[in-house]
């Protein structure tokens, strides 16, 4: 059986995981049509960014007020299950694989695994889409860059039960950093869609860094947060009506590959921008992974999951 992923309406085989099927409407060629997104332009992929601020133009992330994920490494005793990886407001990781390794609890709850050797997603036709994106303050030098008008290359490496995962590295920012990232829903019509993530608690991902112990923010821009929620002001750059004072926990990097568990009832804003609340699960646009100014990073992340 083949599926589709994120880019080039093309078809591959199914990863390590049996990810959900996705039937093409049609076939030509052996490439399937009509089911799967096409790879954004670069024009498009940088109007997706999360960021309170153009490369170049001044403006400034807020500090403090987030919350920290807590994170637990599974001990090598613990054959064939995860010891709980708990986030700020605790709950454990799923999954029956080796030590430090977790799988989707359904296949549909696979964000990425890079296995075709891409930083894809996985698609749901008119529910879920994305691709992986960088984007950074101009001011110094990101690996993938941004503004690629298609998927970045994943990283060859055996992780778990795989043999790729997606790395990033950056240096010199600094206006307000750098992140990776990718939408979640889809966009039709140039118009950017959330997804209803409120049937999860959260995510998981494995992450390591291979220079330093740098701080990794998580942001999961909602309704509230994201300017296509169409209640906060892209224009400002702080202040209570100002976008991009997105939801978040923050994650300290270390050398070993380690289980993190974020779960949305965690989240804080900074402070710093138009107050909501609480993260409003159902209409989370993208989730992005970003390094504040003066913070060089070198890392990879690999099995990023939905959670029930």
């Amino acid at each position: 059986m083949k599926i589709c992923k994120y880019g080039q309406n093309r078809l591959f085989w199914p990863t390590r995981y049996q990810m959900l099927t996705i039937l093409c409407s049609s076939l030509v060629g052996g490439v399937c049509l009509g089911a799967c997104s096409t790879a954004p332009s670069a024009t498009a992929a940088n109007a997706g960014i999360e960021r309170p601020d153009a490369p170049g133009t001044v403006g400034t992330y807020g500090q403090g007020g987030a919350s920290s994920v807590s994170i637990t490494t599974s001990p090598a005793s613990t054959a064939g299950t995860n010891a709980p990886v708990t986030g700020a407001a605790g709950g454990a990781s799923t999954g029956t694989s080796a030590p430090g390794c977790t799988t989707p609890a359904k296949p549909e709850d696979l964000i990425a695994d890079f296995e075709d050797g891409f930083g894809h997603v996985q698609q749901i036709p008119g529910v879920r889409g994305g691709g992986f994106y960088a984007a950074n303050d101009g001011t110094g030098t990101q690996t993938p860059g941004a503004g690629l008008s298609e998927a970045p290359a994943a990283s060859p490496e055996n992780h778990c039960s795989g043999a790729y995962v997606f790395c990033s590295k950056g240096s010199g920012f600094t206006k307000w950093g750098a992140l990776i990232g990718t939408d979640v829903g889809v966009t039709e019509a140039s118009v950017k869609k959330p997804f209803d993530a409120s049937a999860y608690s959260g995510i998981s991902f494995a992450i390591k860094s291979n220079s330093g112990t740098p701080t990794m923010k998580v942001k999961f821009p909602d309704k509230d947060t994201a300017p296509e929620g169409g209640l906060c002001d892209k224009n400002e750059s702080s202040g209570t009506k100002a976008c991009y004072d997105d939801f978040l926990s923050t994650v300290p990097l270390t050398a070993s590959w380690t289980p993190v568990t974020i779960k949305f009832s965690s989240l804080r804003q900074a402070g710093w921008g138009m107050p909501a609340t609480a993260f409003d699960a159902k209409t989370l646009y993208s989730l992005q992974l970003q390094f504040d100014q003066l913070v060089d990073f070198d890392f990879c992340i690999d099995d990023l999951m939905f959670i029930p």
